[in-house]
């Protein structure tokens, strides 16, 4: 079976293909956004899906506040279904994750906003993501 780490390698390399967003498989330091950081959430077994196991991730998308505007704007391009710098269709692209997942979902975003980390507050969002590994 895939390891959580694995997963979460996985994940972060298919943010990495959005050009000039930074991927984080585990919590940085500091923070240089924009910069997504993956975050497992939770987990499931004896689902009816793969080998029975289910990894729920959490995906935190962080920008710098600069002008609400912009940064909404910025913030907006990440939330498409599709395009160059979608979030779910970077993630989507490879359902396997490079062979170490049946299949994954993006399932939405929340909390659209402000999001504070550290002394730091940026604007951002938080995706959820469930991936069934091999």
């Amino acid at each position: 079976m895939a390891t959580l780490s694995q997963v979460r390698d996985g994940l972060k390399t298919r943010l990495a293909t959005i050009s000039g967003l930074r991927a984080h498989d585990t919590w940085p330091d500091t923070v240089n956004p924009p910069a997504a950081l993956v975050r497992p959430t939770s987990g499931g077994f004896g689902e009816s899906y793969g080998n029975g196991t289910r990894f729920d991730f959490e995906i935190v998308l962080v920008l710098q506040l600069g002008t609400l505007r912009q940064a909404q704007d910025a913030l907006d391009a990440y939330l498409d279904s599709s395009g160059s710098s979608s979030i779910v269709a970077a993630i989507e692209g490879d359902r396997t994750l490079d062979g170490y997942a049946d299949t994954l979902a993006v399932t939405g975003w929340r909390d659209y906003g402000g999001l504070e980390i550290g002394t730091v507050t940026y604007l951002g969002c938080k995706f959820d993501c469930q991936v069934w590994p091999v």
